[in-house]
């Protein structure tokens, strides 16, 4: 029996800022699962696609977060889930597993997260530790 390889990452260069809001303006049907990361400096976008197992053991991983917060006493307003929001840095911008931050101190879409899930099964710990930089 052959076994297909499913492809995790797709890279494409140049891709400038301008490109990229061209790309982001079409998203919808590009497809709603992906994730990409663009490298400004280097005019670089990869496109992860991710495969079922890192998405459902980041699904588990917020649930049980979220279990955990409410257990805690904090609501929807105080610890908010953002999923897989975008993240702009400097020269990078990346959407990451799912992100969290406080509602009622950062009511603004794009304010920064307070914490950031990656999940990488396939990935090794250096790759997981180079993803968070």
């Amino acid at each position: 029996m052959r076994v297909k390889q499913q492809i995790k990452h797709l890279v494409f260069r140049p891709v400038t800022e301008d490109d990229l809001t061209k790309i982001e303006d079409q998203r919808h049907t590009i497809g709603r699962g992906i994730r990409l990361t663009h490298c400004t400096d280097i005019e670089t976008l990869i496109i992860k696609v991710p495969t079922p197992e890192p998405e459902a053991a980041t699904r588990i991983f917020t649930h049980e977060l979220m279990f955990r917060v409410r257990q805690i006493g904090l609501t929807h307003q105080d610890f908010v889930d953002f999923s897989a929001t975008k993240s702009r840095g400097t020269p990078t911008y990346k959407e990451p597993g799912s992100c969290f931050k406080p509602g009622t101190l950062h009511p603004n879409r794009l304010d920064w997260p307070t914490l950031v899930s990656e999940i990488g099964l396939s990935e090794s710990l250096r790759q997981l530790r180079n993803d968070t930089k």
